[in-house]
């Protein structure tokens, strides 16, 4: 969706993601005299939708929306402060929603999975049976990059 802009790389990118459009061209030309002639050529030629410099200087009130598998669409935008439930709403004067979620006696019964506090971890200390020896001989090529 595209609701308007000002930096020139997004002009771009909207108006080439618009693609482009078919003019039919047709000419017509006329001589006059002993013999007169008419003639008439048609011409197709591609243009942008709309080019970078339309889509900046398009209208304030108008979005474009691009849906995948459809043409774009460019429409109003809607008048937010307009909506017949603005009134429940801080814009519109009503107090501020806070959502207060009652939990259900079987709401995720069980064991939590990940208990992040502090004291979870306390006594989840590595053993020490599992680490590293100290001896210098159990590992000689760390010995030996340390002399």
């Amino acid at each position: 969706m595209y609701l308007g802009g000002n930096e020139a790389s997004t002009h771009k990118y909207i108006s080439e993601s618009l693609g482009k459009a078919t003019i039919d061209t047709r000419t017509h030309g006329q001589t006059k005299g002993k013999s007169g002639s008419y003639s008439t050529n048609f011409q197709q030629s591609g243009r942008e939708l709309l080019t970078p410099d339309e889509v900046r200087m398009l209208d304030n009130r108008y979005a474009i929306l691009f849906i995948r598998g459809a043409k774009p669409v460019m429409d109003l935008k809607y008048e937010l402060t307009q909506h017949p439930a603005i009134r429940h709403t801080v814009d519109g004067g009503g107090p501020p929603y806070i959502h207060h979620q009652k939990k259900p006696k079987n709401w995720l019964p069980g064991k939590p999975l990940f208990d992040l506090g502090a004291a979870t971890f306390e006594h989840e200390k590595e053993n020490p049976d599992y680490e590293e020896s100290q001896d210098p001989q159990a590992f000689p090529d760390q010995r030996a990059d340390k002399t």
